[in-house]
């Protein structure tokens, strides 16, 4: 018999950070926090929610605050995007913060993410 490891989405479980926003408005929001020195958080899974009944928009993802947009995903009026990308996507500097900004015309968009350590 042979030892096993669990391993989930091609990361062993201490190395998959995950969280939820709730955005309201056009402001950048930190969607995923630094890694710490030497960690890059490779993207590796979004699912994003628009509760507007009326207002289609879009949410554009960066792998830093005010940095350059890696991802926009456009949304339909009270509709749900699920984004699993078959490779992650790599973050270009350690120890930044992904984030998220919603266009202002939607009110409220629910963004669950996930990503992937990497220790430099």
């Amino acid at each position: 018999m042979t030892a096993e490891k669990i391993v989930a989405y091609k990361a062993l479980r201490n190395r998959i950070t995950h969280n939820r926003i709730v955005l309201t408005d056009g402001v950048e929001t930190e969607l995923i926090a630094a890694g710490g020195a030497g960690v890059l958080r490779d993207l590796s899974f979004l699912v994003i929610s628009n509760n507007n009944s009326n207002t289609p928009g879009h949410v554009d993802i960066r792998d830093a605050l005010a940095g350059t947009i890696r991802l926009t995903i456009e949304m339909l009026e009270q509709s749900t995007v699920i984004v699993p990308l078959p490779e992650p996507l790599p973050q270009a500097v350690a120890n930044t913060a992904w984030t998220a900004e919603v266009s202002a015309s939607i009110s409220t968009i629910f963004i669950t993410a996930m990503t992937l350590d990497v220790e430099l």
